[in-house]
């Protein structure tokens, strides 16, 4: 059974690379939120606000990955 196929219109050239690169960004963006939880001093309030938007990032950055690894295939 073939994987369902959204309708979402395959990427330019341009906006593969624009995607690759918000990927990178949106990646190191969670990173760096990461590390801020790790080294603590938070309270309880601002920790789960900070886990919130560190998966928010890296989940959109793996979007914007996936979205032009298929656009690089031709998916």
């Amino acid at each position: 059974m073939e994987p369902p196929n959204p309708p979402i219109p395959h990427p330019t050239h341009a906006e593969r690379e624009a995607l690759e690169v918000a990927a990178t960004y949106l990646s190191r963006a969670g990173t760096t939120v990461a590390t801020k939880l790790l080294e603590g001093g938070l309270g309880w309030q601002e920790a789960v606000m900070l886990a919130e938007v560190r998966d928010q990032l890296q989940r959109a950055g793996s979007l914007c990955l996936g979205m032009a690894e298929d656009a690089a295939r031709g998916v």
